[in-house]
């Protein structure tokens, strides 16, 4: 994905992440260890950031797998 024109404003770091997910930052930390969660855009000093709408298409994946 290109970082070029993305919206600052619909970017998130691993907190706002795992609360759109409804999931902690440590699950979040692990989902990724494990290749389940989207790439980051980018990984900045303070950390990881996706776009809101990486993060929301997950968490309809996550939630439609759940009985």
């Amino acid at each position: 994905m290109s970082v070029a024109l993305v919206d600052p404003l619909q970017l998130v770091g691993a907190s706002e992440a795992a609360a759109i997910v409804g999931i902690t930052v440590n699950a979040l930390k692990l989902a990724r260890k494990r290749g389940a969660a989207p790439e980051p855009i980018k990984t900045l000093a303070c950390g990881p950031i996706w776009t809101r709408d990486q993060i929301e298409e997950w968490a309809a994946e996550k939630a439609a797998r759940r009985p």
